[in-house]
């Protein structure tokens, strides 16, 4: 059994990690700080990739922080780029997927990559997620400007009344149309913890879903299908380790999804989506031998928008 010191070693690379917290109004997001982050993750042995929420398209950027209470603001790009010049290390971002919203995310990607360049800042990858789904649920006490979108993972509450609304096998076309949509825009390399629909899910002593239960073949063969299509892109997936820290209590990728990604031959990297730097490679060991189990011997960083395996053997 490998302990979490050895798991550092052998994994190497913490390829999500953000550097604020969220936080929900009247709060404000803290500033970005990114040198904390790099000080544990050296202290840990870990090279740190950053992945941080970039802003949402200025129509969708909406709520009394304008960040739809997650994103970046578009007024703290040059800023936050800032910290990467200062220490000459690369970025990379987090990408939110809104069907119908594509060519505003795609402009918005390029203006913030068009200013790292500008700037001298290097990235690492884009990874794309569906955090916003379509829905009706007035999950916030602020105006959502007509917005028919909600973050289903705001709360159990809110989680709950989505699925009594909108109905699970919908949540769940919503949500893996989603990642397909990711896909097809071909400029995302990664695709953030496929399992993160199950956030609020747990397993019942039956070892059954209460949301999703009857709906478990059909779950893994979305699953399937998305890896296929990643593939075919060569796009690669994550193990995302905090999904141990949620109701679901474990990696949000499953060990039989990570085993049809060693099948198929769909790369591998490993994410703490740490928000504290306290967080940075948690559970790593967990995801070692999850890796193990499958068959992986090695995972995959980038670099500048390209993949680059290194052994964890």
């Amino acid at each position: 059994m490998v302990n979490l010191q050895n798991a550092w070693q052998k994994i190497g690379y913490d390829c999500h990690i953000h550097l604020r917290e969220h936080v929900n109004p009247p709060l404000k997001p803290a500033p970005h700080q990114l040198k904390p982050v790099l000080d544990e993750a050296k202290r840990r042995g870990i090279i740190p990739h950053i992945r941080e929420h970039a802003p949402l398209p200025q129509i969708l950027s909406i709520g009394p922080n304008e960040d739809f209470l997650f994103c970046m603001r578009h007024d703290e790009i040059e800023s936050f780029l800032k910290l990467f010049q200062i220490e000459g290390v690369p970025f990379g971002l987090e990408v939110d997927y809104v069907a119908g919203y594509e060519n505003q995310i795609y402009d918005n990607v390029q203006i913030f990559l068009n200013k790292a360049k500008e700037m001298g800042v290097k990235i690492t990858s884009l990874a794309g997620s569906p955090h916003l789904l379509p829905g009706k649920l007035q999950e916030f006490d602020w105006d959502k400007k007509g917005l028919d979108l909600v973050i289903w993972e705001f709360s159990d509450a809110t989680f709950l009344e989505y699925i009594k609304q909108r109905g699970a096998k919908q949540i769940l076309d919503d949500y893996f149309d989603g990642i397909e949509g990711i896909i097809r825009m071909g400029i995302f390399q990664v695709i953030n913890h496929l399992d993160v629909i199950r956030k609020m899910d747990h397993r019942t002593s039956q070892s059954s879903s209460p949301f999703f239960g009857d709906l478990e073949n059909y779950y893994l063969s979305r699953c399937r299908r998305i890896i296929e299509l990643a593939g075919d892109k060569n796009m690669v997936l994550e193990i995302n380790t905090g999904g141990i820290n949620h109701k679901w209590g474990q990696p949000f990728i499953q060990q039989e999804i990570l085993n049809y990604c060693a099948e198929v031959g769909v790369g591998i990297q490993v994410g703490s989506d740490a928000h504290r730097p306290g967080e940075i490679g948690q559970y790593f060991d967990v995801a070692y031998q999850m890796l193990l189990q499958a068959g992986i011997e090695e995972i995959v960083v980038f670099e500048e928008l390209k993949p680059v395996r290194r052994s964890i053997v």
